[in-house]
């Protein structure tokens, strides 16, 4: 199994939620507030969860792993990117070019 196949980020208002797939439910695990206002898009990769929100901001925050499995998410942001004159609507990561895309 992938670790997304138990794990998914599930965003609802400001927050980013985590919880394990079981059958045909979502088991709530976490939650983690950075934005201050609705998340708009997220973006996950290998990781990192890049996340862009109606408050103007790119949060991207880091993947748990413990013996090679996503656990979920670092409960503190690796960055918050400023710079947006008005609500994220898309985030694009890029682990091989470094970067992060934001629109």
């Amino acid at each position: 199994k992938q670790w997304y196949q138990r794990r998914v980020p599930i965003t609802a208002g400001n927050s980013i939620r985590t919880g394990r797939v079981n059958q045909h439910e979502i088991i709530p695990l976490g939650v983690l507030y950075q934005h201050k206002n609705v998340v708009s898009c997220m973006e996950l990769d290998g990781k990192f969860l890049a996340t862009g929100g109606r408050d103007t901001t790119v949060v991207i925050w880091k993947l748990e792993r413990r013996g090679g499995e996503c656990t979920g998410l670092k409960p503190h942001p690796s960055a918050i990117l400023y710079g947006h004159n008005s609500e994220v609507t898309c985030v694009a990561l890029s682990q091989e070019l470094d970067v992060v895309v934001s629109g």
